[in-house]
């Protein structure tokens, strides 16, 4: 996944490709990750917690610690000084816990260097990410890509071409209006719905089979979901029941204003995409409607790339999509 995530950033910076390839990704005007960009979160905290626990040798282990953080043991590191009886001390545990945490803190940063000076970039955070789970996300401290943020990331009057986005992230580009989320909304509104399941009228009183899931696509009913959370005008109408989020007093921060051009969401298992229309009354027109007027919205489900290395691209003028895949 790190050879294809690296490899995808060379695409989209210019780095690699010819001819065709080339050519499409010399027009890419702005890269969005939708969230995981610290790659391997739940791995990393285990590890960070074992080494922490003292379940990394020594001082000497150090060198045996993987890049990514992830199954690092006792039987991978070579024994030191202070590791009496497989137990580090408490600095060397913690300085192990320091070195599984920064393998993958440095890939991200590298990553986000290598696209942020080629291409305007926004980072989102997501579910994995090393910040408050809680919607809206805040953006991702400057600290975790100290590299890309200190060089591209603004500041002083002047403009940067890194953006460290908040989750939901809203945003213009060519006359075009973006909004996403990096997905948590919508796992919670299909763990809790029927929505895209056949015979289904999107409503349920009870969390449907695993059986019934699984017959049917994941990104599908993703861009369902999205199309429900078009017609229902709120990007979490799930929470804070069953969803995270911070308590605000006076407005909902979830509440749609307007209609988006482009409405799409990260962290699936597939891509998928559709559209959906809106009447000139801002209300989502059911299929086979006619003479509503209004607009066309595109819908996007956004694979998770360790699941799909996939790139997404959106043509601006036509708002179509297709996805280019990343082999190693």
């Amino acid at each position: 996944t790190a050879a294809a995530a690296s490899l995808a950033a060379d695409l989209l910076s210019g780095l690699a490709g010819a001819g065709d390839d080339a050519a499409l990704f010399a027009r890419v005007a702005r890269v969005v990750v939708a969230g995981g960009l610290v790659p391997g979160g739940d791995a990393l905290a285990a590890a960070a917690a074992s080494a922490a626990a003292g379940n990394l040798c020594g001082v000497g282990g150090l060198g045996g610690v993987s890049a990514g953080g992830a199954g690092a043991s006792s039987s991978s590191a070579a024994g030191g000084a202070g590791g009496a009886g497989g137990k580090a001390a408490p600095g060397a545990a913690a300085a192990a816990a320091r070195a599984a945490l920064g393998g993958p803190l440095r890939d991200a940063d590298a990553l986000a260097l290598s696209l942020a000076a080629s291409v305007p970039l926004d980072v989102m955070p997501g579910l994995p990410d090393p910040t408050g789970h809680a919607l809206p996300q805040q953006p991702l401290h400057a600290c975790l890509l100290p590299g890309a943020a200190s060089r591209f990331g603004g500041g002083a009057g002047r403009k940067g071409t890194l953006v460290r986005a908040t989750n939901p992230h809203d945003f213009d580009l060519g006359g075009v209006r973006f909004l996403g989320t990096s997905g948590q909304n919508v796992d919670d509104v299909l763990r809790w719905s029927t929505i895209g399941l056949a015979g289904a009228d999107g409503g349920a009183e009870e969390e449907p089979s695993a059986a019934n899931r699984a017959s049917l696509g994941d990104g599908p009913r993703r861009c369902e979901a999205l199309r429900s959370l078009l017609a229902w005008g709120h990007l979490a109408p799930t929470a804070p029941d069953t969803l995270a989020a911070f308590p605000f007093k006076s407005a909902d921060p979830f509440v749609m204003e307007g209609c988006p051009h482009v409405f799409f969401c990260g962290g699936g298992r597939e891509f998928a995409t559709a559209t959906a229309e809106v009447g000139d009354d801002g209300r989502v027109v059911e299929a086979g409607a006619e003479g509503k007027g209004g607009s066309t919205v595109r819908l996007i489900s956004v694979p998770d790339f360790s699941a799909q290395p996939v790139i997404v691209l959106v043509n601006l003028r036509t708002l179509d999509c297709h996805t280019v895949r990343v082999q190693v």
